[in-house]
């Protein structure tokens, strides 16, 4: 799970974050660098589980609620704009001009699309606290049964042996 997770969540937030940048939205560049910087963490955590090394649990559950923190800290901003801003601050003036255009940007337009905004980033806010809220606990759960089984692997011996929480084959490193 672990390895997967951390390898899409690295390469999806690199692209977002890219896309942000070239875009000039300074919001979504941080946040996509951020979520990156989660799948780089979950990586880590691999990495020193595949080296029998018991903390790599630790660093599962940080990228967990790294990514948490980043995806519900964009929710929250994104929310916060449309509560300020009204929905002219989270269109573009190209959305705008061709909502216009098509005669769909009245008043009860513009109502319903906010309706939608919060209901969108509402879904976004759910799914992200289900998903990376309980992998999260799932990995902290896990931590007595990956110390457990790597300590049943001899210092010296290259027995290997299928680690809980990353399903990957690991070897007690010395």
């Amino acid at each position: 799970i672990a390895n997967f997770d951390g390898k899409s969540v690295f390469v999806i937030a690199s692209g977002c974050a890219l896309l942000s940048a070239m875009f000039g939205d300074l919001l979504g560049t941080v946040i996509g660098v951020l979520a990156a910087l989660a799948g780089w963490v979950e990586l880590r955590g691999v990495k020193l589980l595949k080296a029998g090394k018991a903390d790599g649990v630790s660093w599962l559950v940080r990228a967990q609620l790294l990514l948490l923190t980043a995806i519900l800290a964009y929710v929250g901003l994104r929310l916060r704009a449309l509560a300020v801003g009204g929905v002219n601050a989270v269109t573009s003036e190209f959305f705008r001009m061709m909502a216009e255009s098509a005669d769909h940007w009245r008043p009860a337009d513009q109502r319903a699309f906010a309706q939608n905004f919060k209901l969108f980033y509402g879904v976004i806010a759910a799914v992200t606290l289900l998903f990376q809220g309980g992998l999260a606990l799932y990995y902290h759960r896990s931590r007595a049964a990956v110390a457990g089984a790597l300590a049943l692997l001899p210092a010296n011996n290259p027995l290997l042996t299928a680690c809980p929480v990353c399903r990957q084959t690991v070897s007690r490193a010395a």
